[in-house]
């Protein structure tokens, strides 16, 4: 039906997923020069535009037809994925959680958000966003990673343990959580811990330098000066100049 400009827009959709791309085209040409808000055949016109590397065209057709009081969840979800690209985070990040109040279980639009957050250095909004997400992804050790490591900035060190732990479960051979988590179990006193985290960082990683001192600390605030003093002596046989070895 030729009136029908949604049915018309569906068509040149399938058109365009099936690789019928010239008459996809056709199609949503005519639909939008009589309706530039018919938001599917926007869509596959924004795709051609993307297909040619014309962001800047694809966003201004998208955008011409999206409604940002009854948002469309593709529609969204591909104009923020285009300023993304553009590195228009701040315009990105107002779309996003617009989307993400509207479509509040869509894992799309979360991972996106993370991307924004973590460029516009929003720890405060990602910290809660990733929490939620590790609910969902039993076995998503970046999501557990990162959240370790913002724990870490934050001196939030049962936090630290907690992601640590979850990530090791996945991925035991991770040697920057073993790390991370030495120096957590240092913070939260419990030096054996902290001791057997910077061991096994050790073991996967033998020549780092900055391993062996923080693993020396660790054997010093276990009152073990013995072991410490090994260490930093083989740490000054590598490396002679090394100031830190010689003030421990």
């Amino acid at each position: 039906d030729p009136t029908n400009s949604k049915a018309a827009a569906e068509y040149a959709d399938a058109l365009f997923t099936n690789n019928q791309r010239t008459k996809a085209r056709e199609i949503a040409e005519k639909i939008l020069a009589k309706n530039p808000k018919e938001l599917l055949a926007a869509i596959v016109m924004a795709r051609f535009a993307i297909l040619a590397e014309k962001n800047d065209e694809a966003l201004k057709i998208l955008e011409l037809a999206f409604d940002k009081k009854s948002p469309h969840l593709k529609t969204l979800i591909l104009v923020a994925q285009l300023k993304i690209k553009d590195e228009k985070f701040g315009e990105a990040v107002d779309l996003l959680e617009l989307g993400h109040k509207t479509f509040p279980l869509n894992d799309t639009i979360k991972r996106a958000l993370v991307v924004v957050y973590v460029r516009l250095d929003e720890n405060e909004k990602l910290i809660p966003l990733l929490a939620d997400l590790a609910r969902y992804h039993f076995d998503d050790a970046a999501i557990r990673r990162k959240l370790a490591q913002l724990a870490m900035q934050t001196k939030n060190y049962p936090a630290v343990v907690k992601y640590g732990r979850e990530v090791l479960h996945i991925d035991v051979l991770d040697t920057g959580i073993h790390r991370l988590l030495g120096k957590a179990y240092r913070e939260l006193k419990k030096h054996a811990k902290s001791v057997e985290e910077f061991k096994v960082a050790l073991q996967l990683d033998p020549k780092d330098i900055t391993t062996q001192l923080d693993l020396a600390k660790s054997y010093l605030a276990n009152d073990d000066k013995i072991n410490a003093k090994k260490l930093l002596e083989a740490v000054l046989e590598t490396d002679p100049d090394n100031t830190e070895a010689k003030m421990l």
